[in-house]
C-alpha cells in the first residue's frame, strides 16, 4: 500500500512507536509486525520494571525523563515509587554524593538520605547492614512492562494501526532503499517506509540487508522473584551499585537481579527473549547478592537457593528468570536512519526507561517534525560504520557489569 509504515517488533519500543505515529493520521496506514500479538515475548516482557531517570549521559537523563512524562498517563501501570541508591564504604557514599550532585544540576531531584528517614522510605526487604547511605530520587518510578506496552498497543490499536501478527524473513532493499518485507511464510508486506525495533533480534534479522554493523550485542542476566503475597502499597527499588545488585517490591511480590557476574553472550535466540535458568552460571551470584543485601526475615531470603531448574522443587512458585536484553559498545541506543537505505529505520539496544522519549523523538524524525539533534546524532546507527565487529561485541560485553555505574533503569 501507498505511503504505508510497518514497525517491525511490538515491544514497548514499537508498540508507543506505532501509537505516536498514528496521532496525526500522516499515512495512509500503520502495520505492527510481531510474532506474538496476544502475547508479550521480548525483552519487555522480563524487564524487572524499575525506571530511574538519572544518567551519567544528559541525553539518557533527558529521554529518561521525556519517558516517564509520558508514562504519568497510565497510572494503573506506572507510579512514581521513587528510587534508592545504596552504599556502605567510603568510596560508594562518595559516588553516591557525586551523583547526588550531578543529578540536581540535570534537574533531576535527588538527596542524600537522612538516617532517621531510613525506617519511613528504605524497604523493609533491604538489609541494615548492606548499607550506611542512601541516595533518594523520589521521581523515579516503577512500571508493569507488559502492561505498559499493551497499553500503548491499545492506543495504536483505537488510532487505526493494524496488527499482524507474523515473521520477518527479510527486507526487501532495491536501489539503496526498502520496498517491503518478506513473511516467514512467504507473504510479501509493501511499505514506503520500515522500523526495526526488534530487540535483541536486531542484528540477526538486518545483518544481511543492511551495510553496516547493528552491534546490539544480546546478553543473559538473571533475574529472581517470590511468590505473590497480597497487594500492598509498593516501596521504592533499592540499588547496590558497588555490589552491581538491584532489588525491588512489585507490590505483590518482590523481586532482585545482578550484574555480578562475567558477561554471557547469548548466541541461539529463540522465540522468547529468555533461556532456561542455569544454577552453574547464576546460583552464586544470586546467593551470593541475597545473602549480603537483603534481611534474613524477608520472603527474598527464601531465594538464596536457586536450583537448576525454572522453578525449584521446594518453592513451586518462587521464579527464577533468566532474562536476556542487548547491550550496545556506548551504552546507547541505535535510533535513526540506517545510512544508505532510504526509508529504513532502526530503534535497538532501548530500555523500557528510555523507550517513549525514544518512541517520541524517533516519530518527529520519521514524520519530519522539529527534534532535539543533538541525541539524534549520538543515538545515530552510523556511528559505528567501519568499526571492527569484534571489537565492538567486545566494547559492548564491558559495558554490561558497568550499567550501574553509569546508568540507567530497565
Amino acid at each position: 500500500m501507498e505511503d504505508t509504515v510497518a514497525v517491525v517488533g511490538g515491544g514497548i519500543v514499537g508498540s508507543a512507536l506505532a501509537a505516536f505515529l498514528s496521532e496525526k493520521k500522516t499515512y495512509n496506514g500503520i502495520l505492527l509486525i510481531d510474532r506474538s500479538i496476544s502475547h508479550v515475548l521480548g525483552s519487555t516482557a522480563y524487564a524487572p520494571g524499575f525506571l530511574g531517570q538519572f544518567n551519567q549521559n544528559s541525553f539518557l537523563t533527558q529521554l529518561a525523563v521525556d519517558s516517564l512524562k509520558d508514562y504519568d498517563r497510565f497510572p494503573d501501570v506506572f507510579e512514581r515509587t521513587g528510587g534508592l541508591e545504596l552504599a556502605a564504604t567510603d568510596a560508594g557514599i562518595r559516588m553516591l554524593e557525586e551523583r547526588c550532585n550531578k543529578a540536581n544540576a540535570a534537574g533531576i531531584s535527588a538527596s542524600m538520605l537522612p538516617n532517621e528517614d531510613f525506617p519511613n522510605i528504605v524497604p523493609e526487604f533491604v538489609s541494615k547492614d548492606s548499607f550506611s547511605q542512601a541516595l533518594y530520587f523520589p521521581t523515579d518510578g516503577v512500571a508493569d512492562p507488559k502492561e505498559l506496552c499493551l497499553v500503548y498497543r491499545n492506543i495504536a490499536r483505537e488510532n487505526g494501526v493494524t496488527f499482524l501478527e507474523a515473521s520477518v524473513k527479510r527486507a526487501d532493499i532495491k536501489d539503496g532503499a526498502i520496498h517491503g518485507l518478506q513473511l516467514e511464510d512467504g507473504t510479501f508486506i509493501r511499505a514506503s517506509k520500515v522500523i526495526f525495533a526488534t530487540g535483541i533480534w536486531t542484528a540477526s534479522l538486518t545483518s544481511f540487508e543492511l551495510d553496516l554493523p547493528i552491534p546490539t550485542v544480546p546478553v543473559a542476566h538473571p533475574y529472581v522473584y517470590t511468590e505473590a503475597a497480597g497487594n500492598r502499597r509498593q516501596s521504592p527499588f533499592c540499588r547496590w551499585p558497588e555490589a552491581h545488585v538491584y532489588a525491588r517490591d512489585h507490590g505483590d511480590r518482590y523481586g532482585l537481579g545482578s550484574y555480578d557476574h562475567a558477561p554471557m553472550r547469548v548466541n541461539c535466540l529463540g522465540a522468547t527473549a529468555s533461556n532456561e535458568w542455569s544454577a552453574a552460571d547464576f546460583a552464586t551470584t544470586i546467593s551470593h547478592a541475597v545473602a549480603s543485601k537483603v534481611a534474613s526475615s524477608s520472603q527474598l531470603s527464601k531465594l538464596a537457593k536457586c536450583k537448576s531448574s525454572l522453578y525449584s522443587s521446594d518453592e513451586s512458585r518462587d521464579r527464577k528468570v533468566n532474562g536476556i536484553f542487548s547491550v550496545t559498545p556506548d551504552g546507547l541506543p541505535l535510533l535513526g536512519p540506517a545510512p544508505g537505505v532510504a526509508n529504513c529505520w532502526l530503534a535497538a539496544g532501548i530500555w523500557i526507561t528510555h523507550a517513549a522519549g525514544c518512541g517520541r523523538l524517533l516519530a518527529r524524525m520519521i514524520q519530519g517534525e522539529d527534534y532535539d539533534t543533538g541525541i539524534a546524532s549520538a543515538l545515530d546507527p552510523a556511528r559505528f560504520a567501519g568499526s571492527d565487529a569484534k571489537e565492538l561485541e567486545a566494547r559492548a560485553l564491558r559495558q554490561y557489569n558497568d550499567i550501574y555505574l553509569s546508568k540507567r533503569g530497565t
